[in-house]
């Protein structure tokens, strides 16, 4: 049985295939963006003047703070407006009202993304701490720099939506007390400004509804990453495809299991799956939005459902987080989710490489050399360096059959991204400018940062092997890791295929597990291209 709204699924035993023989899947949760209980509405401030929301929440720059500080009745120095900054009032002339102020900042464009996600994100957890239950928001009084209101509502809008649904979310599956795990908030009703037109209005209440569906996939997809590797195997996933695609009919999945990929010659992605209880497999989703069109856009995810490290085991401080090495599978999937939901003019493919990189008397060694789909012959110097096997086979097979003219590509890959570029931002590589320029334009109209990254002639040279074609790390003391690891899948990208990989490593994870990283990318990305 399905939970209702979350495209998760609740069963006891489950058959899919003959190489999936039983599936016990986790209990139903009661997390808030499941039940989609958030409801989102705008409406001019004079429409509300007779309701007592349980918070009326102000936001403010610090360039609108004056026009605050006119009508309240506490010092400028408690509240100067910078970011995530809150103050709860009481206004005395509203008995039983509650009135918070959130900083901004500046309010630049620039930084509003990162601003108002901060701060509704400080704000959510004050208010769930009240018990609050809805709250109205009140935009900022001036536009910066005095540029088009209609676009800056619209971008409030979304920001606004997208945030509070993301701050909302609980991992709180294991908790038993439901009453402090889950969050009260049910519902938001964004205030504009009385000069409004009807039409701004409706397309404001469009923007939120959009926002709203890539707020619940990014969500979606932080369930699937946060799900222990106990239960979310590789059998689990394909589970959860199934159960996607029998909600959504535009969406059809299609499963190349261990048997099948052996004898296909994925034998990369056999290789480093071979020693789990869970069998490796190849899941694929496809989307056809567009009839009239034959170009295919493909998602192709890593999805290492627990990275033991394999035979190079990983130390303790490093192995914990590691049912997180799926983070790029979670992402393409939830993309679909969205991609089905928001019914995209556009044909995409999605493709969930999985894999559980375990420890066992069937575990594929180091210095074994394996031939790849594409005949290209890996040698192996590390085990640990497993994810750019499994995508290098899942990207062949995506690109031989389906033939897209562009792929992107998300994994959690190395550790070198996260020494390069910090925990907050992924790397971005590919063979394409204009497709990166693209990329790296969402991801600053998100707020999901992105750093374009190399891949030289040097790079290429490190993986180059002397008993085989390639082998899956760089020469000793090469450095560089991040750039070596893209430079070994771009040898399975095929001439003339647009090609963009992301290594999420960083931004993938936060400190109470996932992010859902990548999903507003890809579904902002493709959103543009459809338009």
């Amino acid at each position: 049985r399905r939970v209702r709204g979350s495209g998760l699924v609740k069963m006891k035993a489950f058959t899919i295939t003959k190489s999936l023989k039983t599936f016990v899947a986790h209990k139903k949760r009661k997390g808030l963006f499941l039940k989609r209980l958030l409801n989102v509405q705008i409406e001019r401030e004079s429409e509300t003047k007779n309701t007592n929301p349980g918070c009326l929440v102000k936001l403010v720059t610090e360039d609108s703070l004056s026009e605050v500080l006119k009508v309240v009745h506490w010092p400028p120095s408690d509240f100067a407006a910078k970011t995530a900054q809150t103050l709860l009032s009481y206004p005395p002339q509203k008995p039983g009202s509650r009135e918070l102020f959130v900083g901004l900042g500046k309010g630049k464009r620039k930084q509003l993304v990162s601003s108002t996600r901060e701060g509704l994100s400080t704000a959510v957890k004050l208010l769930d701490k009240l018990k609050v239950k809805d709250i109205s928001v009140i935009l900022p009084k001036n536009d910066p720099k005095g540029k088009d209101p209609t676009k800056y509502n619209d971008q409030l809008v979304n920001l606004i939506t997208y945030s509070t649904i993301r701050a909302c979310y609980k991992w709180d599956k294991h908790i038993t007390n439901k009453e402090e795990a889950t969050t009260t908030l049910e519902s938001i009703t964004i205030l504009l400004d009385d000069t409004t037109t009807d039409s701004e209005i409706k397309a404001c209440r469009s923007v939120a509804e959009v926002s709203k569906t890539i707020a619940l996939c990014n969500n979606y997809a932080r369930d699937l990453a946060n799900e222990r590797s106990d239960v979310a195997n590789p059998a689990y996933y394909e589970a959860q495809a199934r159960a996607l695609c029998e909600k959504y009919p535009a969406l059809k999945c299609t499963v190349i299991g261990y048997e099948e990929a052996k004898e296909k010659g994925l034998n990369l992605l056999c290789a480093v799956g071979q020693g789990a209880t869970s069998s490796p497999r190849l899941v694929i989703i496809e989307y056809n939005g567009d009839s009239s069109n034959s170009d295919k856009v493909a998602f192709v995810g890593k999805g290492i459902t627990f990275d033991t490290g394999g035979i190079n085991l990983k130390p303790t401080g490093s192995i914990e987080s590691m049912y997180l090495d799926m983070s790029g599978a979670a992402a393409v999937l939830a993309s679909l989710r969205g991609v089905a939901e928001l019914n995209l003019q556009c044909n995409v493919i999605g493709a969930l490489c999985l894999a559980e990189n375990s420890i066992s008397s069937k575990s594929y060694p180091p210095s074994a050399i394996l031939k790849s789909l594409n005949g290209i012959t890996v040698e192996i110097g590390n085990t640990d360096a497993e994810g750019r096997l499994v995508l290098a086979d899942g990207l062949t097979y995506i690109q031989r059959t389906y033939k897209p003219r562009t792929i992107i590509d998300l994994a959690t890959l190395t550790g070198a991204c996260i020494i390069a570029l910090g925990n907050d931002m992924a790397g971005l590589f590919g063979n394409n400018e204009e497709l990166k320029q693209e990329i790296l334009q969402v991801s600053q109209e998100v707020g999901e940062p992105v750093w374009s990254m190399p891949i030289t002639e040097t790079h290429k040279k490190a993986i180059k092997g002397i008993h085989s074609d390639i082998k899956n790390i760089a020469k000793k003391d090469t450095g560089a890791g991040a750039s070596t690891a893209a430079a070994f899948i771009q040898e399975f990208i095929e001439e003339g295929v647009a090609w963009a990989h992301m290594d999420i490593a960083g931004p993938a994870k936060e400190e109470n597990g996932g992010t859902g990283f990548g999903v507003q990318i890809l579904l902002g990305w493709l959103r543009k291209r459809c338009s």
